[in-house]
């Protein structure tokens, strides 16, 4: 008890500060009937997706793509952006006559960072296009084989979604990938991409975009091509001389007859002043005259030339595709890609204190975080030494609790997922009374895991399996953290620490989805407490939860202990002991740790002086991962010299050739003559032994 409770640092009470929040309502009063969309897509969203009315996202972005301007969209977390985007495409893409096909070419490019998010984005669609089956949409994303991507490719398709890192494999590698009618093109979760380094990915799928239009340009318009088969009937020579005989007739005949009347009008005037008007009159209308002498040429050749000119517009208005970006947070990353994708975007935010609609320069707009209002957040101050007897006690308090219950956990590194998930569901579900099987358990829950190292079949099977579940605790890192939507997830737990502010309101967005209630957790030690300022200097309200309330939980009905203190004891000696008989349960945990200490060693330049890596007692960390070695055995040279010092053969009983723990014994190099010297004396003590000596040691001989 006093190695796990005692020399602990003390844990800090700063308080709350007042904070007013960013406030952005999620739903409006409006619905999607005052919308000018298809009736059968409003029956669609009612009946399918039980959608009548609009967030505000949704009110203010779908008018700006309706109008086929480029916009920038920016909104909290669960707030309804995929269907921003995705309803108005599906609502112009079906007017389109006569009807889309396979055949009829790729029209809207969707790009998401990740592929649990592609797969979320693609059943959006599915949904959707319901009373529109003939339009395609696919998919394409890493983890699974190209040739079955290229084959669904060549069947084609009219949305496409997918990852950045495979669309740019596919556009290298896949003829069948043709760019050319792409009219609308979606970067999703833009920030995110940005955070995991794809900038270069998405800059080289804009040039390609851009490389495409053009020579499908240079490929398709040809004016004289236009010029004949748009022009009705082509003039020859023969035709152009009888049309200027005819006019020149005309014209004689008129301008006789104009001069006879003005001549009658000159001479019935009496003042030089009308004279001259009516000389000058005889002059405009001769000059009028000859300027209409090739009309019935002009106007037909007027005609056709705006014919050519509208036909080329409107093929220019086709190659000029509309750009729609959408970002929970606008930093200058994204302002930056904004300028390299767009053309005068439509700023689009959706929070009421900032700009509704802007043009132009969005370099403007505040830095402020926006939080869902129905999210309550709070943070657990815990010493390093009880961050899993306390991460333990607060799943068990979550689940205890009557109803239904769904946990996400997010972690680190992919090393510390499979070491927690393997730990905690090995301890956390096995029954309270070890003598009786029958006993319940401290959590009676799934667990689950997800991380970017899993094979896309085991991803997509972890996805789907924990939306479907009605209770469940999800441990994963940041591959979770955008954009997901996973249903009635009501609680969010930051087992480590984001490396931004950014990060932090990604992961609990996950929880309190489209105006649903939910709970944040993060938990943090004496040394990372500063973080929380940090919090409150970006408008986001945050409270303290007691350490010890959490650990109460460890003391139910069916608890063997009289103390938090004594139960939180046996727990982590449970921990420990389940680490030690099981070698390979051991080197995960070592691997974990070692993993933990890199990633707090790359906490970015503006984070580390609250995640400072030289505040830390890693022998502390090192017992919250239920590890009893010292850290210079677990990683590093450390543990290569510890290894080694266990190697060694211990002595050896001399009349066995085996060590006394049974590992045989390695031969040492020496020379030719230490061998026959080495073998020359077990030979004389073999000779020396009799059958019945007990091996033992001669007693000495008392001294005269």
């Amino acid at each position: 008890m006093s190695s796990l409770f005692g020399n602990n640092p003390d844990i800090p009470t700063i308080g709350q500060r007042f904070v007013k929040p960013v406030n952005e309502p999620v739903f409006t009063e409006i619905t999607f009937a005052d919308l000018n969309i298809h009736p059968y897509m409003i029956s669609n969203l009612k009946q399918n997706m039980g959608i009548t009315k609009m967030t505000t996202v949704q009110q203010k972005a779908i008018p700006q793509i309706f109008s086929n301007k480029d916009v920038l969209i920016r909104s909290q977390t669960g707030s309804g952006k995929t269907l921003a985007y995705a309803l108005p495409i599906v609502e112009l893409l079906h007017k389109i006559r006569p009807e889309l096909n396979r055949n009829s070419g790729l029209l809207a490019l969707v790009v998401v960072p990740t592929r649990e998010l592609a797969l979320q984005t693609y059943e959006c669609f599915i949904k959707l296009i319901k009373p529109f089956t003939w339009i395609v949409p696919g998919y394409i994303i890493g983890g699974e084989k190209r040739k079955a991507e290229k084959a669904r490719l060549r069947k084609g398709c009219n949305i496409l979604i997918s990852t950045p890192g495979r669309l740019l494999d596919h556009i290298k590698h896949t003829k069948a990938l043709r760019l050319n009618d792409v009219r609308y093109f979606v970067l999703d979760e833009a920030d995110r991409m940005l955070d995991m380094g794809y900038e270069m990915d998405i800059s080289r799928i804009v040039s390609a975009l851009k490389v495409s239009c053009s020579n499908e340009y240079e490929k398709e318009y040809d004016a004289m091509k236009i010029f004949r088969q748009n022009s009705k009937k082509i003039f020859t020579d023969e035709e152009i001389k009888e049309t200027l005989k005819k006019d020149d007739m005309k014209f004689e005949t008129e301008e006789n007859n104009t001069d006879s009347n003005k001549k009658k009008q000159i001479y019935h005037s009496s003042d030089d002043g009308d004279s001259d008007y009516a000389a000058n009159s005889i002059v405009l209308s001769k000059k009028k005259n000859k300027d209409t002498k090739y009309s019935g040429i002009n106007k037909k050749s007027d005609s056709i030339v705006e014919n050519i000119q509208n036909i080329k517009q409107d093929y220019e208005n086709q190659l000029n595709r509309q750009t729609i970006l959408l970002s929970a947070t606008l930093t200058q990353a994204v302002e930056k890609l904004a300028g390299l994708t767009m053309h005068d975007p439509i700023f689009v935010d959706a929070a009421k204190e900032n700009l509704e609609v802007s043009g132009g320069d969005i370099s403007a707009i505040n830095e402020d975080l926006i939080v869902p209002q129905s999210v309550i957040q709070s943070y657990v101050v815990t010493p390093p030494k009880l961050r899993m007897v306390t991460l333990s006690a607060y799943i068990a308090g979550r689940c205890q609790t009557p109803g239904q219950h769904k946990i996400l956990i997010f972690m680190a590194t992919q090393d510390m997922v499979d070491y927690h998930i393997e730990i905690l569901s090995s301890i956390l579900t096995k029954p309270i009374d070890d003598d009786d099987e029958d006993s319940d358990p401290l959590v009676d829950v799934e667990f689950f895991k997800l991380h970017g190292n899993m094979t896309q079949k085991e991803r997509t099977e972890v996805f789907k399996t924990f939306s479907q579940a009605k209770s469940g605790v999800l441990l994963c890192t940041d591959v979770a953290a955008r954009g997901l939507d996973m249903p009635k997830v009501d609680c969010v737990v930051q087992y480590t620490g984001p490396i931004s502010a950014r990060d932090y309101v990604h992961r609990i967005g996950r929880t309190a989805r489209a105006g649903c209630s939910g709970t944040a957790t993060i938990f943090l030690t004496p040394s990372e407490i500063e973080f929380v300022r940090m919090l409150e200097s970006r408008r986001i309200r945050i409270k303290q939860q007691d350490m010890n309330d959490v650990l109460d939980k460890l003391l139910g009905p069916l608890s063997k202990h009289n103390s938090v203190q004594a139960a939180a004891v046996a727990l982590q000696n449970d921990f420990e002991d389940l680490v030690l008989e099981n070698r390979q349960l051991g080197a995960k945990a070592c691997k974990a740790y070692v993993s933990w200490m890199r990633f707090y060693s790359s906490y970015p330049r503006d984070m580390r002086e609250m995640f400072n890596r030289k505040a830390l007692h890693l022998g502390h960390y090192a017992k919250s991962f239920a590890l009893r070695d010292p850290p210079q055995r677990i990683g590093g040279i450390g543990k290569k010299l510890h290894e080694k010092e266990i190697s060694k053969p211990r002595h050896n009983n001399r009349l066995s050739s085996k060590p006394s723990d049974g590992v045989p014994q390695k031969k040492q190099r020496t020379g030719d003559g230490d061998e026959k010297r080495a073998g020359l004396l077990k030979r004389v003590r073999m000779l020396n032994t009799s059958e019945y000596d007990s091996g033992l040691e001669p007693p000495k001989k008392p001294k005269k």
